[in-house]
């Protein structure tokens, strides 16, 4: 199927993200039943978009230049992109991780 791409956006279904974060999709399933990943239900099943698949690797604890590699090359995107993506999923990450730290 390959990602879905709206514009600059670029949505993976749940067993791309899996890939790209090296997990198992029912892990996925969980995070996004419990609110941890934002996902939209599209007519194939849930879409997850790059900067939250970023977001969520990094709240893991991954590399976030590794998980902008593997992104990016899932995606076959430009570096410009991938910029966008990282960006985006760091700024999600310290805002979560703020919001966390102030419960």
């Amino acid at each position: 199927m390959g990602p879905q791409r709206d514009g600059a956006d670029v949505w993976f279904t749940v067993a791309e993200a899996a890939r790209i974060l090296g997990v198992q999709r029912q892990a996925l399933y969980m995070a996004i039943g419990e609110g941890r990943l934002q996902a939209a239900a599209g007519p194939q099943g849930k879409r997850i978009h790059a900067k939250e698949v970023l977001a969520f690797g990094i709240q893991r604890g991954g590399d976030p230049n590794e998980l902008t590699r593997r992104i990016q090359k899932e995606a076959k995107a430009d570096d410009a992109e991938a910029l966008l993506w990282l960006l985006g999923g760091l700024g999600l990450a310290w805002l979560i991780a703020s919001l966390l730290r102030n419960k």
